[in-house]
């Protein structure tokens, strides 16, 4: 497959498209804006991976690790995919390198280069098919990743991205577990840990009418699908470290109280997806 990514289904009117991309723009120029995910290159805004994925997670579209391969010289070759949640196909590949031949990550460990290839190459997928979307937001279509990191000093103004406190909303808790499914990409994760997963997150609405229902909701939010059999190994994983499920002394599992409330804000966004009010 060539690095193209599929932006709309092709019967889709040039009116509506711009209107749902206007739309989606707004909302991620405030999450970016608000949260400082951007790096100010020469007077001019270029968004970090992290406001990359966040548009990720509003479209329902998942970065994938592909492939990445240690080059002779010690630098890094990545390969990205672009999965669309809803059924599971690829919308988009992109490769990227991080090497030696770069004097800031020459001096850096191995694992940092190997991590900022993935970076890279995941920053890329999305600017080939949606680098439109960033535009309309007001950042420039590339991403700070992509810029030459051996720049001259002054010319390049980090703004360092805050500690964002929790309970997230759930638009940067869609975007932070859309990175955890990437760094977990390739572990293996049993049955058993999905079943205590789904258990941990109904306990989130314990004592609550349709917590079933709720659990599945929340998992069509952040993920796509309502049933945990339909979880990649990787997206469980994601779940439990969201979760942090602990017994109590009679061996039943809770979850961590700021994922509980997160949850809850979770199944209002959900809710408000599908033009409901609540579930009740």
């Amino acid at each position: 497959m060539d690095e193209t990514t599929a932006l709309v289904p092709i019967e889709q009117e040039p009116e509506e498209y711009l209107a749902r991309a206007t739309k989606i723009a707004t909302a991620l120029a405030r999450v970016i804006n608000d949260r400082k995910l951007y790096k100010v290159i020469q007077d001019r805004k270029y968004v970090m991976v992290e406001g990359w994925t966040t548009l990720g997670g509003i479209i329902g579209v998942l970065p994938r690790e592909v492939e990445v391969k240690r080059l002779e010289d010690g630098g890094y070759e990545a390969i990205v995919e672009l999965v669309r949640i809803s059924d599971g196909m690829v919308v988009g590949r992109a490769s990227a390198l991080c090497g030696m031949d770069e004097s800031t990550w020459s001096r850096r460990a191995e694992y940092a280069r190997r991590s900022m290839a993935t970076t890279r190459a995941t920053g890329k997928a999305y600017r080939l098919g949606y680098s439109s979307i960033i535009k309309l937001a007001g950042f420039e279509p590339t991403p700070a990743e992509e810029m030459p990191s051996d720049t001259v000093e002054g010319e390049v103004h980090e703004v360092p991205s805050p500690k964002v406190d929790r309970p997230y909303s759930p638009e940067i808790l869609k975007a932070k577990m859309a990175e955890r499914v990437v760094a977990n990409e390739g572990r293996a994760a049993d049955k058993k840990m999905m079943g205590l997963m789904m258990g941990t997150l109904e306990m989130c609405f314990a004592g609550e009418e349709k917590a079933i229902e709720k659990r599945h909701s929340v998992l069509a939010y952040l993920f796509g699908v309502q049933s945990g059999v339909d979880l990649a190994p990787a997206q469980v994983l994601a779940l439990r470290e969201w979760l942090k499920p602990k017994p109590d002394s009679g061996g039943a599992w809770f979850p961590d109280e700021m994922a509980e409330q997160e949850a809850q804000a979770c199944l209002k966004a959900r809710m408000a997806q599908l033009g409901q009010e609540s579930m009740l």
